[in-house]
């Protein structure tokens, strides 16, 4: 048990780190660093102290403290992945009406079917 518990504190402990670099280079708004800073936290005192949730465990009727992560665990990946999906569509959103308007300005700017002559090469 120890063994895992050292192993689950040190990835705890990069990925803190990791949130907090990717805070400083500015990759993580506030929102972002909190949220993440909130789950490797939550994750270390489980790791650190999996009998103080056993009243969780009982109240759930969940056998294992295992099974317990396993699930909280799939509904963050869920979450994320709905969120991943929805910024996705958002950023598609905004390409294509970028494009839109770049392929639509020289209809806009009056050049009505004239071509431009190209330059010479040097």
């Amino acid at each position: 048990m120890i063994a895992l518990q050292l192993i689950g504190i040190s990835i705890a402990l990069v990925a803190i780190y990791m949130s907090y670099l990717y805070y400083r280079r500015k990759d993580f708004t506030k929102l972002d660093f909190l949220f993440w800073m909130t789950i490797w936290s939550v994750f270390l005192i489980v790791i650190i102290t999996p009998s103080s949730f056993d009243f969780i465990l009982k109240t759930l009727k969940i056998w294992r403290m295992l099974d317990m992560i396993v699930i909280v665990s799939l509904i963050i990946i869920y979450m994320l992945a709905f969120n991943n999906y929805a910024k996705n569509k958002k950023i598609q959103r905004q390409i294509e009406t970028l494009i839109r308007n770049h392929a639509l300005k020289p209809l806009k700017d009056g050049l009505d079917g004239k071509e431009d002559k190209p330059s010479k090469i040097q």
